[in-house]
């Protein structure tokens, strides 16, 4: 209110500027308020707490042609969890990498050879605090990351959605 009013009296650049780092002031005091809302809610929380215990993954194995047409057309999802043979994480197939195999390929290329790598590695194990789904960078790109056990195994995803839930009041 100061820098209003200086720039009422005739004092304008210093009375907007009084005004504009009291609003940056302000702006940042809610950021931190909210940010240490969301610490506390999450605090002691596990990524196994509120991951879907019931991932849809696809196979490594699986042919291209079959990832696109059972998994892709039919979910419309932009991208999917593929695990081994054995149900271990290997990594996410992006339907854009799947659309790019040559239709003459297609049926013999495999969702295992057309992974996408990230040095984050799309997951966390189960038992990883839950604040860190926040800060991996693959959050931010997927909306969502894969959930695994201690041995590998993929054993869930957790999504914002799912987040939004657990912090949502009441």
């Amino acid at each position: 209110m100061p820098g209003l009013l200086w720039a009422i009296q005739g004092a304008v650049f210093s009375g907007i500027w009084l005004a504009l780092i009291g609003f940056l002031v302000n702006g940042s005091a809610r950021a931190a308020t909210a940010e240490t809302t969301v610490a506390s809610a999450l605090e002691g929380m596990k990524v196994g707490d509120v991951m879907d215990e019931s991932p849809v993954a696809i196979p490594s194995h699986t042919s291209t042609h079959q990832a696109l047409d059972e998994c892709f057309l039919r979910c419309q999802w932009s991208w999917f969890p593929v695990a081994d043979e054995a149900g271990r994480f290997a990594s996410v197939i992006i339907r854009d990498e799947a659309d790019e195999v040559e239709e003459t390929e297609q049926t013999t290329a495999t969702v295992g050879e057309h992974l996408v790598v990230s040095s984050g590695g799309f997951h966390l194990r189960d038992d990883a605090p839950l604040d860190s789904f926040l800060g991996n960078q693959d959050t931010r790109k997927f909306g969502a990351l894969m959930v695994t056990d201690q041995t590998g195994r993929l054993a869930g995803v957790v999504t914002l959605e799912q987040l939004g839930r657990v912090l949502k009041p009441g």
